[in-house]
């Protein structure tokens, strides 16, 4: 199936969710310092444009395989949360309107009848509220209500379809985009609680749902954790975020995060643990630690200054992962 001087601060996921139905305005109490705020939003308004720069004639981002390039509404989708943490919504609206063409979103989704993958359309429903669309009419589909009718009794929310491929990171996704919806508090509590109940007993959330034995995964947790913040679920968000703590590896004045997959040094996952820690709180030094070793990683000259490299390569869903972490800044339109 388809799978930032002190500068009035969005934090970076569960906040910039939450804010969007005016729950509350920002998750986490302390500030960075004047020249840090500024520095990492600078840092992360140029990582957005790169990102966005990438976009062909008909505004969607591609990805390539075995040597051809596929449109990736998903990846279009991640610039988008970028642009829109970053302040730069008007460099978002064709995005926004590339990614909501019925084919398009029938081809990323599913067609909400026979097939719907709840990942990509809560992470749609998302980038929709944050840039101020509304995910109930999007070419006469109700994104919200299709999301809301997969939600299981036990608060999983499944794909609908033959085969199920929910996971950690798309039952977070959902919680998020259920607590981005004032009138859908109850289903994303319900979402949340089921999530919670994925927490590994060490603090850490695994990739799969209901496995048969729990280990903690970095990129999942950090999703979980920023998930659970924007539902409110606070104590299984700080267990998680403490879980991350325990991974960051010193890198000089920095911190980063190791994926837990290749067990090397990387910039995504790092990127969305620094996110969860600022959604939850209470982790300032550790999220300017890990926001300085991000800046460290970007590319700063040439025709891809302000990209992130995976594999060596400018990367535009590793860059916008980073923009988001790096967002500390004042949403301009």
């Amino acid at each position: 199936m388809t799978s930032a001087g002190v500068l009035p601060r969005i934090c970076p996921l569960a906040a910039l969710v939450v804010a969007a139905c005016g729950l509350v305005a920002c998750s986490g109490s302390e500030e960075a310092s004047d020249q840090s705020a500024t520095s990492f939003a600078e840092a992360a308004r140029a990582s957005a444009r790169w990102a966005v720069a990438q976009a062909g004639p008909d505004h969607l981002l591609t990805t390539t395989r075995d040597g051809v390039a596929y449109p990736d509404p998903g990846l279009t989708t991640d610039v988008v949360l970028s642009l829109v943490a970053t302040g730069q919504q008007d460099s978002a609206r064709p995005l926004v309107s590339a990614i909501s063409d019925p084919a398009t979103l029938a081809s990323y989704i599913g067609d909400g009848r026979a097939s719907l993958s709840v990942g990509p359309t809560a992470k749609l429903i998302v980038a929709l509220n944050t840039f101020g669309a509304d995910p109930s009419d999007v070419h006469d589909r109700n994104l919200r209500s299709e999301l809301t009718d997969q939600l299981s009794d036990s608060g999983r929310v499944l794909d609908l379809g033959p085969d199920d491929w929910s996971t950690t990171e798309s039952q977070s996704w959902s919680v998020l985009a259920l607590s981005s919806d004032e009138a859908g508090q109850d289903d994303a509590r319900s979402a949340a609680r089921y999530l919670a109940t994925q927490q590994c007993e060490d603090g850490g959330f695994p990739v799969v749902l209901e496995p048969p034995t729990c280990t903690g995964d970095t990129a999942a947790t950090a999703f979980a954790t920023s998930a659970l913040a924007a539902a409110g679920e606070m104590k299984a968000a700080q267990a998680g975020a403490e879980w991350l703590s325990r991974q960051a590896v010193v890198a000089g004045d920095g911190r980063f995060w190791r994926s837990s997959l290749t067990g090397q040094f990387d910039v995504g996952t790092s990127a969305a643990a620094v996110t969860a820690l600022q959604d939850v709180g209470g982790h300032q030094l550790l999220v300017d630690q890990g926001r300085k070793w991000l800046a460290e990683q970007q590319v700063t000259t040439g025709e891809d200054a302000g990209a992130f490299r995976l594999d060596g390569w400018p990367d535009p869903s590793t860059t916008a992962r980073a923009a988001i972490a790096l967002a500390a800044g004042d949403a301009e339109s």
